[in-house]
């Protein structure tokens, strides 16, 4: 739990005087390195574990695609959020989240116990 690399350099962006635009397109800019880094050393882990191949298969390629697509659909509304100065949304979104996933974990002890 922490706070995130997408938020905490788009807040330094502002605090250095950025727009809205600019910060988000810094901090989105700076985390391609980041999923290039990890996509990368993914397909050396794969390689020395011998499972490289079962990357080609086409249902993996359908599901690469997918995520992509919705990674730069929810980007976009972020990116809504932020120049429309209503990234608060996202907040009480993550905090709604938060509070279903405790409310579920409550649940299942009290169904153990």
């Amino acid at each position: 739990p922490g706070i995130s690399r997408l938020g905490s350099t788009y807040v330094v962006g502002r605090w250095l005087g950025y727009s809205s635009y600019q910060s988000l397109r810094l901090s989105c800019a700076l985390q391609l390195v980041i999923f290039a880094g990890g996509f990368l050393q993914g397909l050396v882990m794969a390689y020395s574990y011998g499972t490289l191949q079962e990357l080609t298969a086409p249902i993996f390629f359908v599901v690469i695609v997918s995520a992509m697509i919705i990674a730069y659909w929810i980007f976009g509304v972020v990116e809504w959020l932020m120049i429309n100065n209503k990234i608060w949304y996202l907040g009480l979104y993550l905090i709604c989240l938060s509070l279903a996933l405790i409310m579920k974990e409550l649940f299942y002890l009290k169904s153990i116990i």
